[in-house]
């Protein structure tokens, strides 16, 4: 899965990712007049770096040990 900084990229990919998606989701909103859409920006922040970036971590530590043995 590669090494301790490409696991580490992909997380912080994973989680920059979210923000950008968030701050979209948040500017439609205002533009829209929608305040629903505020917490669907939270939501998404907050899988991203919350739960999808150190699953992230965790799978490629796990497959390093692991994975891939042939």
């Amino acid at each position: 899965m590669g090494s301790g900084n490409d696991r580490f990229g992909g997380a912080a990919a994973i989680a920059f990712g979210s923000l950008l998606a968030a701050v979209s989701v948040l500017a439609v909103g205002t533009v829209a007049g929608e305040g629903i859409l505020r917490n669907v920006a939270v939501a998404i922040v907050l899988l991203g770096a919350v739960v999808f970036a150190p699953t992230y971590l965790l799978y490629a530590s796990w497959f390093d040990e692991f994975g891939d043995r042939r």
